[in-house]
């Protein structure tokens, strides 16, 4: 199972999900699904453009978790 960490990380900078679209020069809803993203697939322009503009790394924002 995949986990998305985007709401933690915007959470420990004070940030919300428009500041983050409006930083990563995304629209709110692109923004609103990717942290939804649970229940589906990323696009990888997304991703990309998340991780430029917020200074992550992929891994930074999806984790692997486990049921262990």
């Amino acid at each position: 199972m995949l986990k998305v960490k985007l709401r933690h990380i915007l959470l420990d900078r004070g940030m919300t999900l428009q500041t983050c679209a409006d930083v990563c020069g995304l629209s709110y809803p692109t923004v609103q699904n990717f942290s939804a993203m649970s229940r589906g697939g990323v696009r990888w322009k997304t991703l990309e453009a998340l991780c430029r503009g917020l200074n992550v790394q992929p891994g930074d924002l999806i984790v692997r978790v486990t049921d262990e």
